[in-house]
Formats: C-alpha cells, sequence, structure tokens
C-alpha cells in the first residue's frame, strides 16, 4: 500500500516536473521572439507601415462586396418557376457561365451576383386560401392532404409548401461592382421567360374583362336600385326602367357590395400582376460587413510581420539543424 502510494506520489512531481519544464521553454521561447522583435524593430515597423499603405489602395469602394434584399410577390402560381430559375442562376455562377451571364447583364468581368437565395414569407392563410372551397367552408380537403403526406419534422411540412405562398425574400451576395441597375436585371431574368410573358397577358387581360363585366353589372344594378326608390305605377315612362315591388331589393345590395369588393381586389391584382415576379420593396444596396480580420488595415499590416517573422523561423531552424549536423560529422570523424 505504502509502495503504491509513493508510486503515485513520484507520478505527479514527474508531471509538474515536466509541466514547469514546458512553462520554462515557453516563457523563454516567448522572451526570445520578444527580443528578435526588438531587435528588428524597425523592420517590423516598416512593415506596417507597408501594410497599410497596401490596404488603403485595395480597400476602396470598389473592392467592398456588397449585398441587397428584395421582397418578391410571385404571381400566377408560379413559385415553383421561380425558384428554379434561381437554382440555375446559382448553377450559372459556380461554373463561371460568362456566356449565360453577360446575356443576363449579370457580368462584368467577374460575376456580379454571387450568390441567389429565396425564402418564402410563411402565411398559412396563403395555403387555406388555394386549398378551401368558398362554396363549403367545412370542406376539409387541407386536413386531407397534410394527414396523407409523410413529414419527418415541422420543418418537412414548411418546406412542402414553399412553392405555395405569394410572398418571398430574396438575400442576394454581390460582387463590388454590383449597382441598381444590376437588381434590375435580376428581376428581368426572373421574367424573362416568353411562355410567361403571354401567360400573364392573357391572365391580366381575363382579369381586365372581369372588372369590365363587373362595373355593367353594378351600373345595372344602380338602374334597379333607383327604379325601385322611384316606382309609380300611375306614372308610365317608356324610357325607365320598372321592377316588381316583390323583388328582394337586400339581396341586390348585396350583391353590389359583393361585386364591389371584388372589382377592389381585381384591380389590386392587376396592379401586383404585372410580371411573374414583382419587386414590391424598393431594393438596397450595402456593403457587407466583416469581421476584424477581414479589415485589411488590420489584416495586411499583420500578415506581412507574421510572413516576416514565418521566414525569420525558418532560417533559425535552418541554420540550427545545419549547426547540429556539423557537429555530429565532426564527432564522426574523431
Amino acid at each position: 500500500m505504502e509502495s503504491k502510494n509513493n508510486n503515485d506520489e513520484i507520478d505527479i512531481f514527474y508531471l509538474f516536473k515536466k509541466f514547469n519544464e514546458l512553462l520554462l521553454k515557453g516563457v523563454v521561447l516567448f522572451f526570445r521572439a520578444f527580443n528578435f522583435i526588438l531587435r528588428n524593430w524597425i523592420i517590423v515597423l516598416s512593415l506596417l507601415i507597408l501594410g497599410l499603405v497596401f490596404a488603403f489602395f485595395t480597400s476602396k469602394e470598389n473592392y467592398t462586396p456588397k449585398k441587397s434584399q428584395m421582397l418578391l410577390r410571385v404571381n400566377f402560381d408560379m413559385a415553383d418557376y421561380v425558384f428554379n430559375s434561381v437554382d440555375l442562376l446559382n448553377d450559372k455562377i459556380a461554373e463561371k457561365d460568362s456566356l449565360f451571364l453577360k446575356e443576363k447583364g449579370l457580368w462584368d468581368e467577374t460575376s456580379i451576383i454571387k450568390e441567389a437565395e429565396m425564402i418564402p414569407i410563411v402565411n398559412f392563410y396563403d395555403i387555406i386560401e388555394k386549398y378551401s372551397d368558398e362554396k363549403n367552408p367545412n370542406d376539409r380537403n387541407l386536413d386531407i392532404l397534410v394527414r396523407n403526406l409523410e413529414f419527418e419534422d415541422d420543418l418537412t411540412i414548411a418546406k412542402t409548401f414553399n412553392s405555395q405562398y405569394k410572398y418571398y425574400d430574396i438575400d442576394l451576395k454581390l460582387s463590388p461592382k454590383a449597382s441598381y441597375e444590376s437588381l434590375e436585371n435580376f428581376e428581368k431574368y426572373l421574367n424573362s421567360n416568353k411562355l410567361l410573358i403571354s401567360l400573364r397577358d392573357r391572365i391580366i387581360e381575363s382579369l381586365k374583362n372581369r372588372v369590365v363585366y363587373n362595373d355593367t353589372m353594378i351600373k345595372q344594378m344602380d338602374r334597379v336600385i333607383e327604379s325601385y326608390n322611384t316606382y309609380n305605377p300611375l306614372k308610365s315612362n317608356p324610357n325607365q326602367l320598372y321592377v316588381e315591388k316583390d323583388l328582394n331589393i337586400h339581396q341586390v345590395f348585396v350583391s353590389k357590395l359583393e361585386l364591389t369588393k371584388e372589382n377592389e381586389a381585381l384591380k389590386k391584382e392587376i396592379l401586383l400582376s404585372k410580371d411573374v415576379a414583382v419587386v414590391i420593396n424598393q431594393p438596397y444596396l450595402a456593403k457587407e460587413k466583416v469581421g476584424l480580420l477581414g479589415k485589411s488595415f488590420v489584416m495586411y499590416p499583420l500578415l506581412f510581420v507574421f510572413i516576416f517573422l514565418a521566414i525569420s523561423f525558418f532560417i533559425h531552424a535552418f541554420k540550427t539543424l545545419q549547426h547540429k549536423a556539423e557537429i555530429e560529422m565532426n564527432k564522426a570523424k574523431k
């Protein structure tokens, strides 16, 4: 038992001794490095100044990456198409396909857009509106759909309906040469499909025709209401519209109100449906924020000094090994 305790004490003492030796070596190494920098302070100071000068000429506005964010409305149930267009653009950026990007106005010596990400703005009213039946409020189409799909987690459920929403955030990482014209070219790229342009025109024309039809019906209802209010069987006028007194005038008012609301919604839809993908907000351009080491006025001076110290270390190590090798060779000769 005493022997075991002695061995434990010896092991602890040995580890403590080794730790002190390593600590001493670290202190000595730090002192030598500090002493080396003091002896070569002119070179170190010159490298720091050189790094600052180099940073000054390379950190101008044209060298700062930019970013932007768009609020995008996708019309005509074409979110899948827009997702595919964004994925295709990212693939072309990764491939550095200058011909494709030049054609879209997104190339200036390098790709103007570095990465594009499309993020849905989750709104379950969009899903409910799309899958519910207005004539049957108790319809459970959406409930049946969700129950028959297999989901791993809530995130999978969200991804399943990614293309079912109307509004999306577009996050863009841009090159230093990006401009507001670049953002306009990106929007034009999303709306460049000729087939979808034709589809857009037909849908908008249909919506406008619906507005005209509703306006006509509203005018006719106004005439009916006016005739109902001024009805007098004792006076006859061949140009006046007459209605039966047992007409449900309340239903006429309700129908007129419904058509008026529908027209307001249709006019708003027409205004927001000028393209398949419409930018709702005023896009901005901002410089990317970088960390401390990403700031050139800090990075370059430290980098220059580090390179000098690394080269000096390797030269010192080489000379030390060479000196030891010469000593061993002299011993062997003797």
